[in-house]
């Protein structure tokens, strides 16, 4: 299938499904899941290191270290914070072009903020087990070094770039719009 990038005012059958009236932000949206996938995997492979591994020159074992329960713990927290985020956001659309209206500039704003707020949440993430991990995170032979820049590699997009939260601010206080997707 194929989208067109601009509002339809007299669609074709094929084209006036709920999908279709949420125009360009379920491809916007779809930059989240795999940062939040790539936060989970990386949480799940410290609990999995951290029942095993005593760093070099300590007798304490890593998931006995107050910081790596810390830092599990917030990573944790910011992976569930971003993904119930993106989850509400996308809801609402849903529910509002399951009814046969058009997204408002609120809500893409909301999925705009959501998608961002995921994206970096599971970034912070990743970034907050890979400083436990330690140098264990560094080596190939451990997916650490991967999930660190497949998540920064995401954050890269523009659509997910923090320059996307001026955007969203503009807005928000009345002045013009400067990311033509709004428009969309």
């Amino acid at each position: 299938r194929t989208a067109t990038l601009a509002p339809l005012e007299n669609p074709g059958q094929a084209y006036r499904g709920p999908l279709y009236r949420m125009t360009i932000w379920p491809p916007v949206a779809a930059l989240a899941p795999p940062a939040l996938g790539i936060a989970r995997a990386a949480i799940n492979e410290l609990i999995d290191l951290a029942k095993k591994k005593t760093p070099h020159f300590t007798t304490t074992a890593l998931r006995e270290r107050p910081e790596a329960q810390a830092k599990a713990a917030q990573a944790e927290a910011l992976l569930g914070a971003g993904r119930a985020y993106l989850y509400e956001a996308l809801r609402e659309g849903w529910e509002t072009v399951t009814q046969g209206q058009m997204l408002g500039l609120s809500q893409k704003m909301k999925i705009q903020l959501a998608t961002i707020s995921a994206t970096r949440a599971s970034a912070e993430a990743v970034d907050l087990v890979h400083s436990v991990a330690g140098s264990t995170a560094i080596r190939s032979e451990h997916p650490f070094q991967q999930y660190f820049r497949d998540v920064h590699t995401i954050t890269q997009h523009a659509h997910v770039s923090t320059s996307r939260y001026q955007s969203v601010g503009n807005l928000m206080l009345g002045l013009e719009m400067d990311w033509p997707f709004f428009a969309l």
